[in-house]
């Protein structure tokens, strides 16, 4: 599957591709809109522009490129976040979603994973059907799915659009929702069988949603968390704010399946709760044992915390390079650089994570698991960044 990139700044195109090169993405690069338009051809799975191009802007690419392939997905990349800027973009119709810069790797890893998942799907059910159709219901869906009414909570209209094609395949109803805010206000006038539910989002968290909804609402209506971040302390933080269970990012019809026939029309079940550590408490354990361990303040830890993140997004650029060439010594040689880095600031799943990379390269083998291992550890980095300088004052 091939992906095209354009985007005249070095820095952020490496960075893009190094995130897709760990999806086994052949990436072709462009750095002008005139190179893009020569480079774009049916293969190309989806597009990401960047806004700002030297010659003509991205608008004018996507336009070009939607006369040329009216289906493909186009990704807009901008670092505007004015209002003008974001008008235009919704009114101009013509990006399936658009990310910010400097880029979120979680928000850009999900649109990616999203849209690779629809690119596999849409070539399962063959080439040309139009993405805009429903599906007919699977003739093999569980029957308990089938009729039910499901409230989808996510920020995302490409994983809202993902999750609609997939319900519809199953037979169930759907209503969405764009943060928790509004999945409440949902839950509170109306009926539903069940809750697929986003942790990140605008306005208003998944968990603080699934709070209110089982304090003041509903305390037995199923409810699965939606998330990217397979990590133990996501899971208590779900569990201690009354959700039911676990879907993991990218989201496949086989899993959503099981999901859903295990809990469609069950109320008043739930896995057993473990004790909870919230994402922010984890943050503040790790910040006072490192100041703790290391004799520093918060003013030079964050500072070192600074210095890992900028050198950490070169690493990963080094790290997809070496993957995309199986060179197990440089994989091996980037992936004791982050090891040592996370250790001696006391991050532990970054380092445990980068250690079994490391041991994998040493091996010589494993190159499936190094890529796999790899997108944990971009989304492990990306909380570190989010969470600098967010410790208890």
């Amino acid at each position: 599957m091939k992906v095209l990139i354009v985007d005249d700044n070095e820095k952020n195109r490496k960075l893009l591709c190094s995130l897709l090169t760990f999806r086994n993405v052949e990436v072709v690069e462009a750095k002008t809109g005139q190179d893009a338009l020569g480079l774009v051809t049916p293969q190309i799975a989806f597009c990401v522009v960047d806004i700002r191009l030297p010659d003509i802007d991205g608008y004018e690419v996507a336009r070009q490129i939607k006369k040329r392939y009216p289906q493909m997905p186009l990704i807009a990349c901008t670092a505007s976040v004015l209002a003008e800027e974001k008008k235009k973009l919704e009114t101009a119709g013509l990006f399936d979603a658009v990310v910010l810069k400097p880029i979120d790797l979680k928000i850009f890893n999900e649109v990616v994973d999203v849209l690779l998942k629809a690119q596999g799907e849409k070539a399962e059910s063959g080439a040309g059907a139009e993405s805009s159709k429903a599906s007919p219901p699977d003739t093999h869906a569980p029957r308990i799915c089938k009729g039910l009414k499901i409230l989808v909570v996510e920020d995302n209209p490409v994983n809202q659009r993902l999750l609609e094609f997939l319900l519809a395949k199953l037979g169930c109803q759907m209503e969405s929702a764009g943060n928790g805010k509004v999945a409440v206000e949902k839950v509170s006038a109306g009926h539903y069988d069940l809750i697929l539910m986003d942790l990140q989002m605008p306005v208003m968290s998944g968990c603080e949603a699934a709070r209110i909804i089982r304090d003041t609402i509903d305390k037995t209506i199923p409810i699965i968390a939606v998330t990217a971040a397979a990590m133990k302390e996501d899971e208590r933080e779900c569990l201690a704010s009354g959700m039911n269970d676990f879907i993991s990012k990218p989201v496949d019809l086989q899993q959503l399946t099981e999901k859903i026939a295990l809990w469609g029309g069950r109320k008043g079940e739930s896995r057993a709760p473990a004790i909870a550590t919230s994402k922010a408490d984890q943050t503040s354990i790790t910040r006072q044992r490192a100041l703790r361990e290391l004799g520093i303040t918060e003013e030079m830890y964050d500072e070192l915390i600074g210095i890992f993140i900028q050198q950490s997004e070169q690493t990963l650029v080094d790290l997809a390079s070496a993957v995309a060439r199986k060179d197990f010594q440089d994989i091996k040689r980037a992936a004791h650089y982050v090891k040592g880095s996370a250790g001696n600031l006391r991050l532990d799943e970054v380092h445990d994570v980068a250690q079994e990379i490391e041991q994998l390269a040493a091996a010589g083998q494993g190159l499936e698991t190094i890529l796999r291992k790899s997108r944990d550890l971009v989304v492990l980095l990306d909380m570190v960044k989010g969470h600098r300088g967010k410790g208890e004052r």
